[in-house]
């Protein structure tokens, strides 16, 4: 499957860039063998590591237009997955 950049796909400014922060979230079940950096955390904290960042950046009306690219590449992962399967199948 097609895996994409979410500031690409959101169509973000380089000036945009660096109001986004990537972070891996894990459930508790994860082991890690060596330190997390600080973008990688487990699901449960998710919340607090959000808290940090108080300054908006983003308006609502941006922020629905992210939120229908977001559901729109969701659904055509799905679509392909299932296209994938049937030719799989075939």
């Amino acid at each position: 499957m097609v895996e994409y950049d979410v500031k690409h796909l959101l169509e973000l400014t380089t000036a945009s860039n660096d109001q986004v922060h990537s972070v891996v979230a894990f459930s508790l079940r994860a082991e890690f063998k060596t330190r997390m950096p600080a973008n990688v955390i487990f699901i449960e904290l998710i919340g607090d590591y959000l808290q940090q960042f108080t300054q908006p950046c983003f308006s609502d009306e941006q922020l629905r237009q992210f939120a229908a690219r977001l559901n729109m590449a969701v659904d055509s992962r799905k679509v392909l997955g299932k296209l994938h399967m049937q030719q799989f199948n075939a």
